[in-house]
Protein backbone atom coordinates (compact mmCIF):
# COMPACT_ATOMS: atom_id res chain seq x y z
CA UNK A 1 0.00 0.00 0.00
CA UNK A 2 2.95 2.59 0.80
CA UNK A 3 4.52 1.74 -2.14
CA UNK A 4 1.75 2.15 -4.60
CA UNK A 5 -0.38 5.23 -2.59
CA UNK A 6 1.40 8.57 -1.91
CA UNK A 7 0.20 11.62 0.16
CA UNK A 8 0.52 14.27 -2.08
CA UNK A 9 -0.73 16.72 0.63
CA UNK A 10 1.43 19.46 1.60
CA UNK A 11 2.84 19.77 4.81
CA UNK A 12 0.76 21.39 6.93
CA UNK A 13 2.12 25.14 7.99
CA UNK A 14 3.08 25.55 11.17
CA UNK A 15 3.29 29.84 11.69
CA UNK A 16 2.26 31.89 14.50
CA UNK A 17 3.00 29.30 17.47
CA UNK A 18 6.50 30.11 18.33
CA UNK A 19 5.97 31.24 22.30
CA UNK A 20 3.43 28.13 22.51
CA UNK A 21 5.78 25.18 20.90
CA UNK A 22 8.73 26.94 23.13
CA UNK A 23 6.23 26.37 26.49
CA UNK A 24 5.50 23.12 25.04
CA UNK A 25 8.60 21.93 24.52
CA UNK A 26 10.23 23.79 27.64
CA UNK A 27 7.28 21.85 30.06
CA UNK A 28 8.20 18.50 28.18
CA UNK A 29 11.78 17.94 28.95
CA UNK A 30 11.21 19.28 32.70
CA UNK A 31 9.48 15.42 32.16
CA UNK A 32 12.40 13.73 31.56
CA UNK A 33 12.94 12.14 35.12
CA UNK A 34 9.71 13.02 36.61
CA UNK A 35 6.53 12.09 34.70
CA UNK A 36 3.74 14.64 33.56
CA UNK A 37 0.67 15.16 31.47
CA UNK A 38 0.77 17.98 28.61
CA UNK A 39 -2.98 19.03 27.72
CA UNK A 40 -2.88 21.21 24.18
CA UNK A 41 -6.63 22.11 24.01
CA UNK A 42 -8.28 23.95 21.17
CA UNK A 43 -11.13 24.16 18.77
CA UNK A 44 -11.22 22.13 15.79
CA UNK A 45 -8.57 23.08 12.91
CA UNK A 46 -6.57 25.62 15.58
CA UNK A 47 -3.65 23.64 14.90
CA UNK A 48 -3.32 21.79 18.30
CA UNK A 49 -1.88 18.33 16.02
CA UNK A 50 0.85 20.70 14.27
CA UNK A 51 1.54 21.83 17.35
CA UNK A 52 2.16 18.54 18.98
CA UNK A 53 4.15 17.33 15.90
CA UNK A 54 6.73 20.37 15.97
CA UNK A 55 7.09 19.81 19.82
CA UNK A 56 7.55 15.95 19.18
CA UNK A 57 10.28 16.80 16.33
CA UNK A 58 12.30 18.33 19.16
CA UNK A 59 12.39 15.87 21.77
CA UNK A 60 15.92 14.34 22.72
CA UNK A 61 17.37 11.62 20.50
CA UNK A 62 17.00 9.38 23.27
CA UNK A 63 13.42 9.86 24.16
CA UNK A 64 10.98 7.26 22.57
CA UNK A 65 8.03 8.62 21.07
CA UNK A 66 4.39 6.80 21.25
CA UNK A 67 1.20 8.01 19.65
CA UNK A 68 -2.33 7.53 19.35
CA UNK A 69 -5.30 8.87 18.16
CA UNK A 70 -9.17 8.33 19.51
CA UNK A 71 -11.71 8.64 17.32
CA UNK A 72 -15.47 8.45 17.63
CA UNK A 73 -16.18 5.14 16.41
CA UNK A 74 -14.09 3.78 18.86
CA UNK A 75 -15.35 5.23 22.11
CA UNK A 76 -17.09 1.57 23.32
CA UNK A 77 -13.93 -0.38 22.41
CA UNK A 78 -12.30 -1.01 25.59
CA UNK A 79 -8.60 0.49 25.53
CA UNK A 80 -9.02 1.55 22.23
CA UNK A 81 -6.99 4.79 22.68
CA UNK A 82 -4.02 3.05 24.07
CA UNK A 83 -3.87 -0.24 22.41
CA UNK A 84 -3.74 2.61 19.18
CA UNK A 85 -0.60 4.24 20.74
CA UNK A 86 1.46 1.52 22.53
CA UNK A 87 0.75 -0.94 19.24
CA UNK A 88 4.98 -0.55 18.53
CA UNK A 89 5.51 -1.90 21.78
CA UNK A 90 2.78 -4.79 21.84
CA UNK A 91 3.53 -8.14 21.81
CA UNK A 92 1.24 -11.14 19.80
CA UNK A 93 0.21 -11.98 23.55
CA UNK A 94 -0.75 -8.40 25.06
CA UNK A 95 -2.78 -7.83 22.48
CA UNK A 96 -4.52 -11.35 22.85
CA UNK A 97 -4.72 -10.97 27.26
CA UNK A 98 -6.12 -7.07 26.29
CA UNK A 99 -8.77 -7.97 23.52
CA UNK A 100 -9.48 -11.66 24.80
CA UNK A 101 -10.02 -10.62 28.70
CA UNK A 102 -12.22 -8.18 30.72
CA UNK A 103 -11.00 -4.43 31.79
CA UNK A 104 -9.23 -5.74 34.74
CA UNK A 105 -6.93 -8.00 33.33
CA UNK A 106 -6.35 -6.25 30.46
CA UNK A 107 -5.61 -2.91 32.47
CA UNK A 108 -3.07 -4.96 34.03
CA UNK A 109 -1.81 -5.90 31.25
CA UNK A 110 -1.17 -2.43 29.42
CA UNK A 111 0.35 -0.92 32.89
CA UNK A 112 2.93 -3.85 32.90
CA UNK A 113 3.80 -2.72 29.00
CA UNK A 114 3.63 0.93 30.01
CA UNK A 115 6.21 -0.17 32.85
CA UNK A 116 8.74 -1.86 30.52
CA UNK A 117 8.23 0.59 27.79
CA UNK A 118 9.29 3.57 30.44
CA UNK A 119 11.99 2.24 31.42
CA UNK A 120 13.81 4.71 28.81
CA UNK A 121 12.60 8.02 28.72
CA UNK A 122 9.34 7.94 26.17
CA UNK A 123 7.15 10.35 24.93
CA UNK A 124 2.98 9.23 24.99
CA UNK A 125 0.86 10.99 22.31
CA UNK A 126 -2.67 10.77 22.65
CA UNK A 127 -4.75 12.69 20.54
CA UNK A 128 -8.50 13.66 20.22
CA UNK A 129 -8.87 12.59 23.95
CA UNK A 130 -12.43 14.14 24.02
CA UNK A 131 -13.66 10.75 21.86
CA UNK A 132 -11.10 7.69 23.97
CA UNK A 133 -13.20 5.16 25.14
CA UNK A 134 -13.83 5.24 28.95
CA UNK A 135 -11.10 2.66 30.12
CA UNK A 136 -8.25 3.87 28.82
CA UNK A 137 -9.40 7.07 30.29
CA UNK A 138 -9.64 5.35 33.73
CA UNK A 139 -6.73 3.28 33.35
CA UNK A 140 -4.57 6.79 32.84
CA UNK A 141 -6.27 7.55 36.11
CA UNK A 142 -4.51 4.61 37.56
CA UNK A 143 -1.32 5.74 35.84
CA UNK A 144 -1.24 9.44 37.47
CA UNK A 145 -0.53 7.80 40.83
CA UNK A 146 2.87 6.34 38.95
CA UNK A 147 3.30 9.08 36.83
CA UNK A 148 5.57 11.37 39.23
CA UNK A 149 8.03 8.09 39.61
CA UNK A 150 7.84 7.68 35.28
CA UNK A 151 10.42 9.13 32.53
CA UNK A 152 6.71 10.16 30.56
CA UNK A 153 5.75 12.45 29.10
CA UNK A 154 1.90 12.47 28.11
CA UNK A 155 0.97 14.86 25.96
CA UNK A 156 -2.98 15.01 25.17
CA UNK A 157 -5.53 17.21 22.94
CA UNK A 158 -8.61 18.19 23.44
CA UNK A 159 -11.45 20.25 21.58
CA UNK A 160 -13.43 21.59 24.22
CA UNK A 161 -17.12 20.30 24.52
CA UNK A 162 -20.56 21.30 26.15
CA UNK A 163 -20.64 19.66 29.61
CA UNK A 164 -23.41 17.34 28.38
CA UNK A 165 -20.95 15.89 26.34
CA UNK A 166 -17.78 15.08 28.32
CA UNK A 167 -18.05 11.46 29.68
CA UNK A 168 -17.22 11.50 33.79
CA UNK A 169 -14.11 9.85 33.16
CA UNK A 170 -12.69 12.00 31.39
CA UNK A 171 -13.88 14.46 34.11
CA UNK A 172 -12.30 12.35 37.07
CA UNK A 173 -8.68 11.67 35.16
CA UNK A 174 -8.62 15.60 34.82
CA UNK A 175 -10.18 16.23 38.29
CA UNK A 176 -6.65 13.37 39.49
CA UNK A 177 -4.06 14.87 37.29
CA UNK A 178 -4.73 18.73 39.15
CA UNK A 179 -4.84 17.08 42.40
CA UNK A 180 -1.39 15.90 41.76
CA UNK A 181 0.35 18.48 40.41
CA UNK A 182 1.01 16.67 36.97
CA UNK A 183 -1.50 18.59 34.69
CA UNK A 184 -0.14 21.52 32.39
CA UNK A 185 -2.65 22.65 29.92
CA UNK A 186 -2.04 24.95 27.14
CA UNK A 187 -4.88 26.71 25.48
CA UNK A 188 -4.49 27.64 21.68
CA UNK A 189 -6.30 30.93 20.47
CA UNK A 190 -6.54 32.35 17.26
CA UNK A 191 -3.77 32.95 15.45
CA UNK A 192 -2.36 36.31 15.41
CA UNK A 193 -2.92 38.93 12.26
CA UNK A 194 0.56 38.78 11.23
CA UNK A 195 0.52 35.14 11.10
CA UNK A 196 -2.59 34.68 8.77
CA UNK A 197 -1.38 37.09 6.28
CA UNK A 198 1.67 34.72 6.27
CA UNK A 199 -0.03 31.74 5.17
CA UNK A 200 -2.10 33.43 3.21
CA UNK A 201 0.93 34.26 1.22
CA UNK A 202 2.67 31.43 2.14
CA UNK A 203 -0.13 29.36 -0.41
CA UNK A 204 -0.77 32.42 -2.98
CA UNK A 205 3.00 32.57 -3.44
CA UNK A 206 3.07 36.51 -2.97
CA UNK A 207 2.32 39.33 -0.86
CA UNK A 208 -1.35 39.45 0.00
CA UNK A 209 -3.16 42.76 -0.90
CA UNK A 210 -5.82 44.36 1.00
CA UNK A 211 -8.70 42.89 -0.39
CA UNK A 212 -7.79 39.22 0.00
CA UNK A 213 -5.95 39.95 3.67
CA UNK A 214 -9.58 41.22 4.48
CA UNK A 215 -11.20 38.48 3.41
CA UNK A 216 -8.74 36.19 5.11
CA UNK A 217 -9.70 37.78 8.01
CA UNK A 218 -12.86 36.14 8.04
CA UNK A 219 -11.69 32.99 8.68
CA UNK A 220 -11.08 34.06 12.76
CA UNK A 221 -7.82 32.88 13.06
CA UNK A 222 -8.25 29.20 12.91
CA UNK A 223 -5.21 27.78 10.21
CA UNK A 224 -7.55 25.36 8.72
CA UNK A 225 -10.42 26.63 7.78
CA UNK A 226 -8.03 29.59 6.57
CA UNK A 227 -5.85 27.34 4.28
CA UNK A 228 -8.91 26.21 3.42
CA UNK A 229 -10.87 29.11 2.44
CA UNK A 230 -7.36 30.30 0.47
CA UNK A 231 -6.89 27.12 -1.56
CA UNK A 232 -10.72 27.09 -2.60
CA UNK A 233 -10.54 30.81 -3.99
CA UNK A 234 -7.08 30.00 -5.85
CA UNK A 235 -8.54 26.84 -7.25
CA UNK A 236 -11.47 28.80 -8.55
CA UNK A 237 -9.31 31.48 -10.07
CA UNK A 238 -10.54 34.35 -7.42
CA UNK A 239 -7.46 35.50 -6.78
CA UNK A 240 -5.13 37.21 -9.54
CA UNK A 241 -1.39 36.54 -8.51
CA UNK A 242 0.73 39.10 -9.86
CA UNK A 243 4.39 39.77 -9.15
CA UNK A 244 3.82 42.17 -6.10
CA UNK A 245 0.60 41.00 -4.56
CA UNK A 246 -2.21 38.75 -4.92
CA UNK A 247 -5.30 40.10 -4.55
CA UNK A 248 -9.31 39.11 -5.26
CA UNK A 249 -10.81 39.65 -8.92
CA UNK A 250 -14.07 40.57 -7.01
CA UNK A 251 -15.54 40.89 -3.45
CA UNK A 252 -17.25 37.13 -2.90
CA UNK A 253 -21.20 37.83 -2.51
CA UNK A 254 -22.24 37.13 1.29
CA UNK A 255 -20.95 36.50 4.14
CA UNK A 256 -17.86 33.86 4.33
CA UNK A 257 -18.09 30.39 3.77
CA UNK A 258 -18.41 27.91 6.47
CA UNK A 259 -15.60 25.36 6.64
CA UNK A 260 -18.59 22.67 5.81
CA UNK A 261 -18.87 24.96 2.36
CA UNK A 262 -15.50 25.08 1.33
CA UNK A 263 -15.28 21.28 1.74
CA UNK A 264 -17.68 20.61 -0.08
CA UNK A 265 -16.89 22.97 -3.04
CA UNK A 266 -13.67 21.06 -3.12
CA UNK A 267 -15.51 17.92 -3.40
CA UNK A 268 -17.86 19.24 -5.79
CA UNK A 269 -14.51 18.73 -7.76
CA UNK A 270 -13.64 15.29 -7.61
CA UNK A 271 -14.96 12.72 -9.71
CA UNK A 272 -18.05 11.12 -8.67
CA UNK A 273 -16.64 7.34 -7.80
CA UNK A 274 -14.39 9.60 -5.51
CA UNK A 275 -17.03 11.34 -3.74
CA UNK A 276 -18.69 8.30 -3.09
CA UNK A 277 -15.58 6.89 -1.81
CA UNK A 278 -14.95 9.38 0.64
CA UNK A 279 -18.14 9.11 2.31
CA UNK A 280 -18.12 5.58 2.47
CA UNK A 281 -14.73 5.58 3.78
CA UNK A 282 -16.23 8.51 6.43
CA UNK A 283 -18.65 5.75 8.10
CA UNK A 284 -15.39 4.07 9.01
CA UNK A 285 -14.07 6.42 11.60
CA UNK A 286 -11.66 8.92 11.07
CA UNK A 287 -9.01 6.44 10.47
CA UNK A 288 -9.32 2.96 9.30
CA UNK A 289 -7.62 0.39 7.63
CA UNK A 290 -7.49 0.11 3.67
CA UNK A 291 -8.42 -3.46 3.60
CA UNK A 292 -12.08 -2.55 5.62
CA UNK A 293 -12.61 0.11 3.16
CA UNK A 294 -12.32 -2.40 0.15
CA UNK A 295 -14.18 -4.50 1.80
CA UNK A 296 -17.05 -1.72 2.82
CA UNK A 297 -16.87 -0.38 -0.63
CA UNK A 298 -17.29 -4.16 -2.31
CA UNK A 299 -14.24 -3.03 -5.34
CA UNK A 300 -11.06 -4.78 -5.85
CA UNK A 301 -8.37 -2.30 -4.46
CA UNK A 302 -7.19 -2.26 -7.60
CA UNK A 303 -9.79 -0.47 -8.88
CA UNK A 304 -9.77 1.81 -5.67
CA UNK A 305 -6.18 2.94 -6.22
CA UNK A 306 -6.88 5.40 -9.03
CA UNK A 307 -10.07 7.30 -6.39
CA UNK A 308 -7.34 6.83 -3.10
CA UNK A 309 -4.99 8.73 -5.30
CA UNK A 310 -7.19 11.49 -6.54
CA UNK A 311 -8.51 11.89 -2.99
CA UNK A 312 -4.90 12.06 -1.55
CA UNK A 313 -3.67 14.27 -4.06
CA UNK A 314 -6.82 16.57 -3.46
CA UNK A 315 -5.56 16.72 0.57
CA UNK A 316 -8.39 14.74 1.97
CA UNK A 317 -6.93 11.95 2.88
CA UNK A 318 -3.38 10.73 4.56
CA UNK A 319 -1.48 8.16 5.21
CA UNK A 320 -1.73 7.04 8.67
CA UNK A 321 0.84 4.02 8.34
CA UNK A 322 1.42 0.85 5.94
CA UNK A 323 -2.50 -0.78 6.86
CA UNK A 324 -4.33 2.33 7.69
CA UNK A 325 -5.34 5.75 5.62
CA UNK A 326 -7.31 8.35 7.26
CA UNK A 327 -8.80 12.04 6.77
CA UNK A 328 -6.00 14.35 7.12
CA UNK A 329 -8.55 16.48 9.78
CA UNK A 330 -11.00 15.01 12.15
CA UNK A 331 -13.48 17.92 10.58
CA UNK A 332 -13.22 16.86 7.00
CA UNK A 333 -15.07 13.20 7.83
CA UNK A 334 -17.42 15.04 10.25
CA UNK A 335 -18.55 17.79 7.06
CA UNK A 336 -18.37 14.42 4.82
CA UNK A 337 -21.00 12.18 7.37
CA UNK A 338 -23.37 15.50 8.49
CA UNK A 339 -23.35 15.86 4.46
CA UNK A 340 -26.02 12.17 4.77
CA UNK A 341 -29.31 12.15 5.64
CA UNK A 342 -29.40 10.50 9.06
CA UNK A 343 -32.05 7.90 8.15
CA UNK A 344 -29.09 7.23 5.17
CA UNK A 345 -26.78 7.05 7.57
CA UNK A 346 -27.90 4.84 10.24
CA UNK A 347 -28.68 2.85 6.97
CA UNK A 348 -25.40 2.91 5.98
CA UNK A 349 -23.87 1.86 9.00
CA UNK A 350 -26.01 -1.12 9.00
CA UNK A 351 -24.91 -2.06 5.57
CA UNK A 352 -21.22 -1.52 6.33
CA UNK A 353 -22.18 -3.86 9.69
CA UNK A 354 -23.37 -6.65 7.53
CA UNK A 355 -20.40 -6.34 5.09
CA UNK A 356 -17.70 -6.52 8.57
CA UNK A 357 -18.97 -9.37 10.17
CA UNK A 358 -19.61 -11.29 6.83
CA UNK A 359 -15.65 -11.20 6.52
CA UNK A 360 -14.85 -11.91 9.77
CA UNK A 361 -13.77 -8.60 11.57
CA UNK A 362 -13.68 -8.13 15.19
CA UNK A 363 -17.18 -8.64 17.06
CA UNK A 364 -16.81 -5.12 18.74
CA UNK A 365 -15.87 -3.40 15.31
CA UNK A 366 -18.98 -5.06 13.80
CA UNK A 367 -21.36 -3.70 17.17
CA UNK A 368 -19.78 -0.20 16.22
CA UNK A 369 -22.05 -0.01 13.16
CA UNK A 370 -25.02 -1.88 14.27
CA UNK A 371 -25.30 0.31 17.19
CA UNK A 372 -25.54 3.36 14.91
CA UNK A 373 -28.35 1.63 12.72
CA UNK A 374 -31.92 2.26 14.17
CA UNK A 375 -32.86 -1.47 15.08
CA UNK A 376 -35.30 -3.54 13.42
CA UNK A 377 -37.19 -6.77 14.65
CA UNK A 378 -34.51 -8.79 12.43
CA UNK A 379 -31.49 -7.13 14.26
CA UNK A 380 -32.36 -8.90 17.45
CA UNK A 381 -30.67 -12.35 16.99
CA UNK A 382 -27.91 -10.60 15.00
CA UNK A 383 -27.17 -8.64 18.73
CA UNK A 384 -27.19 -11.29 20.75
CA UNK A 385 -24.78 -13.48 19.09
CA UNK A 386 -22.58 -10.28 18.71
CA UNK A 387 -23.10 -9.54 22.76
CA UNK A 388 -22.05 -13.07 23.48
CA UNK A 389 -18.63 -12.78 21.14
CA UNK A 390 -18.49 -9.76 23.12
CA UNK A 391 -18.79 -9.33 26.66
CA UNK A 392 -14.81 -9.96 28.17
CA UNK A 393 -13.35 -7.73 25.86
CA UNK A 394 -15.91 -4.94 25.58
CA UNK A 395 -19.04 -5.34 28.41
CA UNK A 396 -20.15 -2.30 27.45
CA UNK A 397 -20.57 -3.13 24.25
CA UNK A 398 -22.17 -6.51 25.29
CA UNK A 399 -24.87 -4.62 27.59
CA UNK A 400 -25.70 -2.08 24.98
CA UNK A 401 -26.28 -4.38 22.66
CA UNK A 402 -28.83 -6.40 24.95
CA UNK A 403 -30.12 -3.49 25.83
CA UNK A 404 -31.48 -2.81 22.99
CA UNK A 405 -32.83 -6.31 22.67
CA UNK A 406 -34.72 -5.35 25.95
CA UNK A 407 -35.89 -2.30 24.38
CA UNK A 408 -37.67 -4.15 21.22
CA UNK A 409 -39.05 -6.94 22.53
CA UNK A 410 -41.37 -7.97 25.41
CA UNK A 411 -41.35 -9.72 28.76
CA UNK A 412 -42.77 -13.19 27.00
CA UNK A 413 -40.18 -12.99 23.86
CA UNK A 414 -37.54 -15.62 24.09
CA UNK A 415 -34.61 -13.78 22.83
CA UNK A 416 -35.35 -10.63 26.08
CA UNK A 417 -35.03 -13.65 28.05
CA UNK A 418 -32.13 -14.01 26.75
CA UNK A 419 -31.04 -10.32 27.07
CA UNK A 420 -31.68 -10.48 30.36
CA UNK A 421 -29.40 -13.65 31.10
CA UNK A 422 -26.81 -12.20 29.33
CA UNK A 423 -26.93 -9.34 31.77
CA UNK A 424 -26.95 -11.30 34.47
CA UNK A 425 -24.08 -13.29 34.04
CA UNK A 426 -22.04 -10.09 33.08
CA UNK A 427 -23.15 -9.25 36.78
CA UNK A 428 -21.36 -12.03 38.37
CA UNK A 429 -17.98 -10.45 37.23
CA UNK A 430 -18.52 -7.41 39.51
CA UNK A 431 -15.57 -5.42 37.30
CA UNK A 432 -17.88 -6.14 34.11
CA UNK A 433 -20.78 -5.13 35.68
CA UNK A 434 -19.71 -1.99 36.94
CA UNK A 435 -18.02 -1.38 33.32
CA UNK A 436 -21.15 -2.10 31.70
CA UNK A 437 -23.30 0.30 33.75
CA UNK A 438 -20.61 3.29 33.19
CA UNK A 439 -21.20 2.28 29.74
CA UNK A 440 -24.88 3.02 30.12
CA UNK A 441 -24.53 5.84 32.29
CA UNK A 442 -21.86 7.18 29.79
CA UNK A 443 -24.10 7.28 26.86
CA UNK A 444 -26.97 8.85 29.03
CA UNK A 445 -28.68 5.23 28.75
CA UNK A 446 -30.36 5.87 32.25
CA UNK A 447 -33.42 4.43 31.42
CA UNK A 448 -31.37 1.13 30.12
CA UNK A 449 -28.72 1.48 33.30
CA UNK A 450 -31.50 1.28 35.79
CA UNK A 451 -32.58 -2.16 33.87
CA UNK A 452 -29.24 -3.31 33.99
CA UNK A 453 -28.97 -3.11 37.70
CA UNK A 454 -32.64 -4.97 37.72
CA UNK A 455 -31.38 -7.57 36.18
CA UNK A 456 -27.75 -7.54 38.37
CA UNK A 457 -30.43 -7.96 41.33
CA UNK A 458 -32.34 -10.64 40.20
CA UNK A 459 -28.71 -12.46 39.70
CA UNK A 460 -28.07 -11.67 43.59
CA UNK A 461 -25.43 -9.40 42.77
CA UNK A 462 -26.31 -5.69 44.10
CA UNK A 463 -24.03 -3.64 41.29
CA UNK A 464 -24.76 0.06 41.53
CA UNK A 465 -22.70 3.43 40.13
CA UNK A 466 -22.49 6.04 43.01
CA UNK A 467 -25.77 8.22 42.57
CA UNK A 468 -25.17 12.03 41.28
CA UNK A 469 -26.80 13.94 44.05
CA UNK A 470 -29.28 16.40 42.23
CA UNK A 471 -31.07 19.42 43.67
CA UNK A 472 -35.12 19.21 42.96
CA UNK A 473 -34.67 22.28 40.36
CA UNK A 474 -32.22 24.21 38.29
CA UNK A 475 -29.42 22.98 35.93
CA UNK A 476 -27.26 20.58 38.53
CA UNK A 477 -31.56 18.62 39.05
CA UNK A 478 -31.19 17.34 35.10
CA UNK A 479 -30.25 14.00 34.42
CA UNK A 480 -27.24 12.92 32.40
CA UNK A 481 -29.84 12.07 29.48
CA UNK A 482 -31.83 15.24 30.06
CA UNK A 483 -28.74 17.19 30.21
CA UNK A 484 -27.61 15.62 26.35
CA UNK A 485 -31.09 16.31 25.20
CA UNK A 486 -31.08 19.91 26.71
CA UNK A 487 -28.19 20.55 24.06
CA UNK A 488 -29.52 18.79 21.52
CA UNK A 489 -32.90 21.43 21.94
CA UNK A 490 -30.65 23.98 22.00
CA UNK A 491 -29.29 23.37 18.34
CA UNK A 492 -32.64 23.25 17.19
CA UNK A 493 -33.40 19.68 16.47
CA UNK A 494 -36.86 17.80 16.41
CA UNK A 495 -37.87 15.52 19.06
CA UNK A 496 -37.73 12.82 16.38
CA UNK A 497 -34.42 14.05 15.01
CA UNK A 498 -33.07 13.93 18.35
CA UNK A 499 -34.92 10.44 18.69
CA UNK A 500 -32.67 9.21 16.04
CA UNK A 501 -29.34 10.50 17.23
CA UNK A 502 -29.94 8.68 20.58
CA UNK A 503 -31.84 5.53 19.23
CA UNK A 504 -34.39 6.04 21.67
CA UNK A 505 -38.52 6.57 21.24
CA UNK A 506 -39.76 10.02 20.18
CA UNK A 507 -42.26 9.88 22.91
CA UNK A 508 -39.51 8.89 25.54
CA UNK A 509 -37.64 12.35 23.98
CA UNK A 510 -41.30 14.28 24.60
CA UNK A 511 -41.14 13.32 28.08
CA UNK A 512 -37.42 14.31 28.63
CA UNK A 513 -38.26 17.62 27.88
CA UNK A 514 -41.22 18.36 29.62
CA UNK A 515 -39.52 17.14 32.42
CA UNK A 516 -36.67 19.49 31.56
CA UNK A 517 -38.58 22.66 30.95
CA UNK A 518 -40.26 22.34 34.58
CA UNK A 519 -36.80 21.15 36.35
CA UNK A 520 -35.91 24.60 34.34
CA UNK A 521 -38.98 26.50 35.39
CA UNK A 522 -39.24 27.11 31.76
CA UNK A 523 -41.95 27.34 28.98
CA UNK A 524 -40.75 26.73 25.82
CA UNK A 525 -37.89 25.09 23.84
CA UNK A 526 -36.63 28.75 22.67
CA UNK A 527 -36.48 29.79 26.51
CA UNK A 528 -34.63 26.36 26.97
CA UNK A 529 -32.10 27.25 23.74
CA UNK A 530 -31.20 30.74 25.06
CA UNK A 531 -30.62 29.54 28.50
CA UNK A 532 -28.22 26.57 27.10
CA UNK A 533 -26.29 29.44 25.42
CA UNK A 534 -26.46 31.66 28.55
CA UNK A 535 -24.98 28.65 30.40
CA UNK A 536 -21.93 27.81 28.18
CA UNK A 537 -21.03 31.47 27.80
CA UNK A 538 -20.89 31.61 31.60
CA UNK A 539 -18.82 28.37 31.57
CA UNK A 540 -16.73 29.46 29.02
CA UNK A 541 -16.10 33.24 30.96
Amino acid sequence: MRAAVRDATPEPLFLGRDTELADLVRTGRAGLTSGRFLLVRGEGGIGKSTLIDAAAAQAPPDRHVLRGAADAMDRRLTYGLLLDALGPVLTDEDRRVATEHDERIAGERLLTVIDTATREPTVLILEDLHWADSASLRLLARLSRRLPRLPLVIVASLRPQARHEVVPALDHLLDELGERGLLHSFELGPLPESACIAIAEHLAGAPVGESLARYAATAGGNPLFLTEMVRSLLRDGAVAVGPDRAELRSRPMGPSPSLATVMMRHLSRLSIDTRELLSTAALLGARFPAAQLRLVADRPMSDLLPLLREALAAGFLTEIDEDALGFRHQLIQEVLLHDLPHSVRAELHRDVALKLDAAGVPAATVAEHLLRASTARTDLAWMLRLAERTTASAPGIAVELWGRVLTHSDDADPMHLIATEGIARVARDRSLAEAALHAYTEVGADHGAARARASFRQAGVPVALPARSRTASGWESLTRTEERIAGHVATGETNLEIAQSLFISRRTVETHVSNILAKLGLRSRTELAIRFAHRLDQAGQ
